[in-house]
């Protein structure tokens, strides 16, 4: 018969770990003492990040961001997305002159952009639904960060003009556009051969054969429906859509002021701590 003994850790594990915590307590006890007894010289270390970086966040232009929900239609979000992300692309590696030319507005425009890009909607109800045909309609959001706000609504019908002439969605929107005309056809087809059988059944006045009027005309109904819901998709496919415009904005977004002065107290005073450290170690104080 064999007894498991439960493992003990070994009294050397404790003493580790005490004498690393008590090392560091001392550790820490003697940069404090470093900083207090050089506070001068910390304060000045202090004090010049602090001017640094508000001199760096004073440098900074503002910047003021928006965003407009817009839906494209046949064309998926994500061709959207791409063309987009090569704009934001163009203006990190070309002039404002090569982007003003391709959004077709002025280099004064194009010169204040920062930034563009997009955001698809995550699916839900409201913002993907599929219809009979199977082609979506998902709203996405087009971002875009600028020096100067009044160049929003500029910004606005450019992009949405940008996306209709990319030569894919040309294709594709005549593409979705002939085969939803197919199936209005089809339904008109249907709309005529319903209307003589109804002529038929009022003309003898009995139903022939299966066929009941009230089917008649509950059928004739729902494609009447089917073919308004087409056509009105039709004539969603013909533009780019807004659906939420760019919002004025007032105040710029960035940069914060006090991220700037957050990051220059923090590298101040560590610079500070250890050329306090230093220095005592130096004059043999530590």
């Amino acid at each position: 018969m064999s007894t498991n003994y439960s493992p003990t850790p070994d009294s050397g594990e404790y003493i580790d770990i005490f004498s690393l915590l008590k090392g560091m307590g001392r550790f820490i006890g003697r940069l404090l003492q470093a900083v207090f007894r050089n506070l001068p010289l910390v304060l000045v270390c202090l004090a010049l990040a602090l001017g640094l970086a508000y001199y760096e966040y004073k440098s900074r232009p503002p910047y003021y961001i928006s965003e407009m929900v817009v839906t494209t239609g046949p064309l998926d979000p994500m061709v959207s997305t791409v063309l987009l992300e090569r704009l934001s692309a163009d203006i990190e590696d070309q002039s404002p002159e090569y982007l003003a030319k391709k959004l077709h507005i002025s280099a004064a425009a194009a010169s204040q952009v920062s930034s563009i890009g997009s955001i698809e909607l995550p699916p839900t109800n409201l913002t993907n639904q599929y219809d009979s045909l199977g082609i979506r309609a998902q709203p996405m959001v087009f971002s875009v960060t600028v020096k100067d706000p009044v160049y929003f609504d500029t910004l606005e019908t450019a992009l949405v003009r940008y996306v209709e002439e990319n030569a894919f969605y040309q294709q594709y929107k005549i593409s979705s556009e002939e085969r939803i005309q197919a199936f209005i056809e089809r339904i008109n087809r249907d709309i005529r051969q319903l209307d003589s059988v109804k002529l038929a059944v009022l003309a003898t006045g009995r139903s022939q054969g299966a066929v009941q009027p009230e089917g008649l005309f509950s059928e004739g109904l729902n494609l009447y429906r089917k073919k308004e819901a087409l056509q009105r998709q039709l004539e969603d496919f013909h533009h780019v859509q807004v659906v939420v415009p760019f919002t004025p904005q007032a105040k710029p977004h960035g940069p914060k002021k006090w991220n700037f002065l957050l990051v220059g107290a923090l590298v101040g005073g560590l610079l500070g701590t250890a050329l306090a450290y230093y220095r005592d170690k130096k004059r043999g104080k530590i």
